[in-house]
């Protein structure tokens, strides 16, 4: 069965997560995590997002985002 839509709105906060699959290393090394790091500044910077909180471990990372526009599936 399919996921219902996302809703987005401006000014939402998401709670954003992703793993990798099987649980596997998303960022091996502390370079990925760096340059993962370097992609979401700037991908916040572009989309005008408010990054309030974000943790970067081995296998997942979570992130609070809000977004003063609807566009938090174009990033």
């Amino acid at each position: 069965m399919a996921r219902k839509l996302r809703m987005e709105f401006a000014g939402a906060c998401y709670h954003v997560i992703n793993r990798g699959n099987y649980r596997f290393d998303l960022f091996a090394s502390s370079g990925a995590a760096r340059s993962f790091q370097r992609c979401l500044f700037e991908a916040c910077g572009r989309f005008l997002w408010r990054l309030h909180a974000f943790m970067i471990m081995r296998n997942h990372f979570h992130l609070a985002v809000e977004t003063p526009e609807p566009n938090l599936s174009l990033g």
